[in-house]
């Protein structure tokens, strides 16, 4: 008996040294930013172990200082900022309920003009130009007899613009809720984790939404426990995730999910009594892309709205006409200021074509 209970203690302390160095490999490759890069792809873990650096490092927890916690979008911009200085020199001003604006609306329909609400990400937003320089600001003055709101947050995937859509602009009465459509947003569908943690919808019987991780767990939760977090599972996670993006299951599941949302989100704005408008944002290398064949994103979503019975427009062929190939500052990063001024004179024309689908509503 004594010999089997020394290989019994053996065994334990063989796989707890075994697990240990398991450990402590997977927190050496996760913590080599070069590796990581290479196996992080699009994972909860990997966004959440970046943002966990990003707050132990002060200078670079900075970069979103203009974000509130939100318990059922996960983030949202901060109220009454005034002139907020963000990179590159920009400047961000923000009313009393978060919208990008100096302007305060009422819930109150506007007595003259129509209000038109504007959801996106960060291209809507406008990060890295001010104010001023964004394309939902422009549109505004290209159509002074309307309220242009801009409903634009950075990092937001479709399904958090749908909440967000629930939740406020529903109380805003808009005449018309534009959707500013990039292509990339479709994968933040499936996470859990982005630019902080998120909510996320499954799909049910008959392409139902059903909403989980709401709500969404504070800051302090993650802060608090993510040095006891085990790397071996977000390792794992993070391979598993890099597998199914290499065979196509992701895009596959981001598909479906999205064109969930989006057909929820033209639902909810028609019985708002409100006209949908979907737009194409090319970003990055589809800026400068003059073909006349479809991308896939742009193939994607036109198949979104035939079925939601809602015109398809994109702003690749307008916008790309504005950029030279090989333009870093177009096709790097955000839009600048000039293809913001752009999209909005496309955008006001095909509002100006469509209006008359507006008495039909």
């Amino acid at each position: 008996m004594p010999g089997a209970g020394r290989k019994v203690s053996f065994s334990i302390l063989f796989a707890l040294l075994l697990l240990s160095s398991v450990e402590i490999g997977a927190r050496l490759i996760l913590s080599y930013s070069p590796l990581f890069r290479r196996v992080s792809r699009r994972s909860d873990s990997a966004w959440r172990l970046e943002w966990a650096r990003r707050h132990h490092t002060p200078s670079a927890a900075a970069r979103y200082s203009f974000d509130i916690y939100h318990p059922t979008r996960g983030w949202a911009l901060k109220p009454d900022l005034n002139h907020f200085s963000m990179a590159r020199g920009k400047q961000l001003t923000t009313n009393s309920r978060g919208l990008r604006s100096q302007v305060e609306y009422s819930y109150d329909a506007p007595q003259h003009g129509d209000r038109i609400l504007v959801l996106g990400d960060s291209f809507t937003f406008g990060e890295d130009v001010s104010d001023w320089e964004t394309y939902s600001h422009v549109l505004g003055e290209l159509l002074p007899e309307d309220q242009v709101l801009n409903f634009g947050v950075h990092g937001y995937g479709l399904d958090q613009m749908l909440l967000y859509l629930r939740e406020e602009g529903v109380k805003y009465h808009p005449d018309w809720v534009i959707l500013g459509y990039v292509d990339e947003d479709i994968y933040r569908g499936i996470l859990t984790f982005r630019d902080y943690a998120k909510p996320r919808f499954q799909l049910a019987e008959r392409n139902s939404l059903i909403l989980e991780n709401v709500p969404v767990p504070p800051p302090e939760h993650f802060l608090k426990w993510e040095v006891y977090y085990p790397r071996t599972l977000d390792l794992v996670q993070v391979l598993h995730e890099a597998r199914r993006w290499n065979n196509g299951a992701n895009r596959r599941d981001s598909e479906a999910i999205a064109r969930a949302i989006v057909l929820e989100m033209v639902r909810t704005i028609r019985e708002m009594g409100a006209v949908p408008a979907i737009f194409y944002l090319p970003v990055e290398n589809e800026l400068a892309d003059r073909g006349s064949e479809p991308t896939r994103g742009e193939a994607y979503l036109q198949s979104v709205c035939r079925e939601a019975g809602v015109s398809f427009h994109s702003l690749r062929g307008g916008l790309a006409a504005e950029v030279e190939p090989g333009e870093r500052e177009a096709i790097v990063g955000h839009w600048p200021a000039r293809i913001h001024a752009r999209a909005a004179a496309l955008i006001r024309n095909s509002l100006a074509a469509e209006s008359p689908s507006k008495e039909a509503r």
